[in-house]
């Protein structure tokens, strides 16, 4: 990302009023998140240092299973004797939460180059030398006060950096020379991802990585850091096939280190900002198999790892900027499938679905599903993509999954009305696919069925059965189905009817906890 022209003129404005003497920092220039936040979304630093990482039920273990690179393959080459992690001396002692387990175990061995990852700041000269104001002012290289001025006109940063006025270069202030120098610099996203199985912290600027792990069961974290595009320091990514995890290093030494242990080298995972900018802290934590490192651009995180039985192991690398949380409701996009209704691929155009008492289904579900649709906008601000409003352009069932998936959804939830031919069938059920599910879509499911008490009818259970629009082909992704009442059975007919609205808000807020999960 690229700065825009007013902020990098604002820049130069700011430089140039170093070099008049004015002392002014940006705002923005800070290298380390809000205090008592730290870059995990929805906790500080403070929260996680106070908890142990978390227990999974048995539901929950068996829907978030750890991605497929990463499960425990064959002994296929010997675990690296830095990787073990020796007993732990106390049974609390350096347990971490999901913000605080690190990314993979190079092991106390895997050599550091400790003097480079705690390399000091360099000194900067004294920043009250300025030259005399006025338009006749010289820095001492030709140039004038009015040619300063000229320059901070001037859309490229490098020419106040690089170019004659030797006095920008030499005095202004160590944090707007870095600012200076990478304002113009291409820059990526890491996305900072948690495993709740293994323990470990993943990173990855790739979206197409992003979206896989989190629908193997990985949590999306936060943005762990702002790296350059490029620079002349990468950062080798390397994966313990034995302990199936990664780790990160800049050191030449400890990359080829852990490659004759047994590591894979799975080349350059990013770049180090060459300026400096802002460190990545790195902790080890020696009781830890899996996710024994981590890496953070915030201070607290440190040291609240520290006090907990980490290691700090100094500067991994360095960032453009620090991380940041992210607001669940905006990685989640959610497609709402309105059951039946529109098949522009079959020679019915349009499918009624189930149909009794008066009532076609497709009806019902297009009614609803803008009902959801609209709640959870105006109340939870969610991004809802309801395929209702597509019209006759919609593609039946069997082609849904892969719609969602062309849309960039994270999730799909799709709504119906059951019917029999026993008008005496009653209540509310939901399913997801027995035979090729995606892991998460039992949680899925879970979150959204239990809204259904607001039909005020009979709990038929959570089913699973071979339905193709919860279908795990086309890389699927976590879905559901929910069979709202029975369009047979009036009495179903009427409670649904006389709370309709009702079951829409609560369909609305079931979304919501799906995205605060992740979905």
């Amino acid at each position: 990302m690229e700065l825009s022209k007013k902020r990098r003129r604002a820049l130069l404005a700011l430089a140039l009023t170093a070099v008049l003497g004015m002392g002014v920092t940006p705002a923005w220039a800070g290298v380390t998140p809000t205090e008592g936040q730290n870059v995990v979304a929805g906790k500080t630093t403070a929260e996680q240092a106070e908890t142990s990482a978390p227990m999974l039920d048995a539901e929950d273990a068996g829907e978030a299973a750890a991605p497929q690179e990463l499960a425990l393959p064959a002994q296929e080459a010997p675990l690296p004797e830095e990787a073990k992690s020796p007993a732990p001396a106390d049974e609390n002692e350096a347990q971490a939460t999901d913000a605080e387990v690190g990314s993979a175990p190079a092991g106390d061995g895997a050599k550091t180059d400790q003097q480079e990852a705690t390399k000091a700041e360099p000194a900067t000269k004294a920043a009250g030398q300025t030259p005399a104001s006025g338009d006749g002012a010289d820095d001492g290289s030709g140039s004038t006060m009015a040619e300063l001025e000229e320059l901070s006109k001037t859309t490229n940063v490098d020419e106040l950096v690089a170019s004659k006025p030797q006095v920008v270069r030499d005095e202004a202030p160590l944090q707007l020379r870095k600012l200076a120098k990478t304002a113009s610099v291409k820059s990526i996203e890491m996305m900072r991802l948690y495993n709740p199985n293994s323990g470990e912290h993943f990173y990855t600027s790739n979206a197409e990585e992003v979206a896989n792990l989190r629908s193997l069961g990985w949590r999306l974290e936060s943005v762990g850091w702002v790296a350059p595009e490029t620079s002349n320091v990468p950062v080798y990514r390397l994966y313990n096939p034995n302990a199936g995890d990664h780790h990160y290093t800049t050191s030449v030494e400890e990359r080829d280190d852990l490659v004759r242990l047994g590591w894979h080298d799975e080349g350059i995972g990013w770049y180090s900002d060459s300026g400096e900018t802002v460190a990545l802290l790195r902790q080890y934590n020696p009781n830890a198999k899996a996710g024994a490192h981590n890496f953070t651009t915030s201070e607290e995180e440190n040291d609240s790892l520290v006090r907990l039985g980490w290691r700090a192991e100094g500067i991994g690398w360095y960032a453009l900027a620090a991380g940041y949380a992210i607001d669940p409701k905006e990685t989640s996009y959610i497609y709402l499938d309105a059951g039946h209704g529109w098949q522009s691929n079959r020679p019915t155009k349009w499918d009624p679905g189930a149909q009794g008492n008066g009532y076609d289904e497709a009806d019902l579900t297009h009614d609803l599903t803008a009902r959801v649709a609209k709640y959870a906008r105006e109340l939870y601000g969610l991004r809802v993509y309801n395929n209702g409003d597509a019209g006759p352009s919609l593609v039946d069932y069997s082609g849904r999954q892969a719609d969602a998936k062309s849309r960039g959804c994270t999730s799909l939830v799709s709504i119906h009305f059951n019917a029999s031919e026993d008008s005496r069938a009653t209540g509310y059920e939901s399913y997801r696919h027995s035979e090729t599910p995606n892991p998460r879509s039992a949680r899925l499911q879970s979150i959204m069925h239990a809204q259904l008490t607001s039909t005020g009818l009979r709990n038929r259970g959570a089913r699973s059965a071979v339905i193709a629009v919860v279908s795990g082909r086309n890389d699927g992704l976590p879905a559901t189905l929910l069979e709202i009442c029975f369009v047979t059975n009036p009495y179903d007919m009427r409670q649904y009817m006389a709370n309709r609205d009702k079951v829409a808000r609560a369909l609305a807020k079931g979304l919501y906890e799906a995205a605060q999960a992740g979905f």
